[in-house]
Order: C-alpha cells, then structure tokens, then sequence
C-alpha cells in the first residue's frame, strides 16, 4: 500500500471530496473512529466529522461484526460523470480494511480495460485511525439494494418465489463478473454470497421488482 499522506487542513472541504481522493492513504493517528459508527443502528441523515472534515450519512447498508457500511451522498461535486454517492466502510481492527483496500486497488489496476463498468468497487482514500480504519469505495446504487432484498420483496412482499429466469440472469452476471475476476484480475472471492452481490443503478426502492429483475450487479466485500 502507497505511504501515507497527511490530511488537508482546510476546514471547508467537505468529507465526501477528501473520501473520493482516488489512490490516498491517510494516517492519523490521535483520531479515534466517529462515535456514531458504535451506534448498534445508525439513523438516516446522521452528521459525521473526521478531522474537521463533515459528511452526511444517507443511510446504513450493512453491518458485520468488526464494522458497518454506510452510504455517503457526494451530489454537490462537481464532475458529473462520477457516481452521486460513496459507500463507506469502518473497521476495526484495521488490518482486513488495509487488505480489501489493496485488493481493490488491484482490481482497478488488472482488470481497468477488461472488465465490465462498476461491476467492482473502485476503491478511494483509506484512512487509519487510532482506533480503526475508513475505507471509501464508488457505490452500487442510490438503493444499496442486494440480492437478499430482493429475495425479501418476492417472498414477503407478493407472496412467491423468485422467478426462474431472474434466478437465471443473476446467476450468470455474477459467474461472468467471477470469471473476469480470477482470469484477468488472478483474484479470488472467498465470501460470495447473496448479501455481497449488490443491484446496480437502482434510484429508488418505489419499483424494485421492475428495475431490478435484470439489473447488473457490483460484488463487494472483499
């Protein structure tokens, strides 16, 4: 992993621009982890700082049992062709964080003209703190939506299993983005699992049966 650099002390540069620095490693070493990520639920819209540096947490996307992943909003930047929101993940302690941060970053490197768009996390700034670590990573959707959810909607929310030839379309999406991966990437997945493939380009939660029967999908946690 590159060295790590020292934190921008302006004041007035919002979190999401210093989390969407494409390749920076930052230390700091007398910042613990923002409280509001020991929150057992973080609330939508919660304010976060980290070196005088505010985001505003849109939601929470998931949460294991060193960390959580929450979804930053970036909306105000000013390059259009990026994505509108960042995912943000903290653990602690920081070593696997480092390890999927440097896998991504490979990633990128190995598979950036082999690979279909955004079926990976692009991987943005780590941050090491005294407590943990940040990483943050382009997201899936504005929904953050994954398999299990839709799993969910068909089984509780109409009442019947998933179709077969959505089952079909998923399956072979997430086989061809594996295939990319250890052909041209020389990457392996060990977590693939329906709560790691994520629905991409989904705006809204309104229609999820319609927009996502065949979207594409993003794989994560790495």
């Amino acid at each position: 992993m590159q060295t790590a650099s020292s934190v921008p002390s302006n004041s007035r540069i919002p979190l999401p621009s210093l989390l969407s620095t494409n390749g920076k490693n930052y230390h700091l070493p007398h910042i613990s982890l923002p409280r509001q990520f020991r929150l057992k639920s973080i609330p939508d819209g919660t304010k976060v700082h980290i070196a005088k540096h505010e985001g505003t947490i849109n939601k929470e996307l998931g949460r294991g049992s060193y960390g959580v992943v929450v979804q930053i909003d970036r909306r105000r930047r000013s390059v259009a062709s990026e994505h509108n929101t960042l995912a943000l993940k903290t653990q602690s302690p920081i070593d696997c964080l480092a390890w999927e941060c440097e896998i991504l970053r490979k990633i990128d490197r190995r598979l950036r003209d082999n690979v279909d768009e955004s079926c990976f996390p692009e991987g943005f700034t780590f941050l090491s703190l005294a407590d943990g670590a940040l990483l943050s990573m382009s997201a899936g959707s504005e929904t953050g939506l994954n398999l299990v959810d839709l799993v969910n909607v068909y089984k509780k929310v109409l009442g019947e299993l998933v179709p077969e030839i959505v089952a079909l379309h998923y399956v072979s999406r997430l086989l061809r983005h594996l295939e990319q991966l250890h052909w041209h990437g020389k990457i392996l997945h060990c977590d693939v699992k329906p709560d790691n493939v994520v629905m991409c380009n989904l705006e809204c939660d309104d229609n999820i049966v319609g927009d996502a029967e065949f979207a594409e999908v993003m794989l994560v946690d790495f």
